[in-house]
């Protein structure tokens, strides 16, 4: 009993940490690809992306990546000039969801690491440092 105990409690999480470092048919593990990305944007931050935000921070976590988009307004600004076009927030967060998708899943590197089991989050923060919106892709 006590060997089937050592078993469960060794073997079995080495097997599932390759599975989710390499959960594809060529055995390309996307964990080692994760803190390649991560090692290769880091010097480069803060980078501006557009007059109104910045990528400020990047992180690997197993196959995962995460990457940190300072915006350069609050919440409040947003949500009054949201209001003035006569949209909702709910409607801008499922924009940003749709956007960030599309431009992770039309870049050639992002779309095959995702289609190899890597997953890239996009987290947008406001001027202050308040969560804005948070997008998870793992499917293209």
């Amino acid at each position: 009993m006590k060997k089937l105990l050592i078993f469960f409690f060794f073997i079995i999480p080495v097997s599932l940490e390759a599975n989710e470092c390499k959960p594809n048919k060529i055995n390309f593990d996307v964990c080692k690809e994760a803190k390649k990305i991560q090692r290769e944007i880091a010097p480069n931050l803060p980078q501006k992306l557009s007059r109104n935000m910045s990528l400020v921070s990047v992180l690997s976590n197993g196959p995962e990546v995460s990457l940190t988009a300072q915006l350069t307004y609050t919440k409040s600004f947003l949500e009054k000039n949201v209001k003035a076009a006569g949209q909702t927030m709910s409607q801008i967060n499922s924009k940003m969801q749709t956007f960030t998708k599309n431009f992770i899943c039309s870049n050639k590197v992002t779309k095959s690491y995702i289609e190899l089991g890597g997953k890239l989050v996009m987290n947008y923060r406001y001027g202050d440092g308040e969560n804005a919106f948070n997008v998870a892709v793992k499917r293209c």
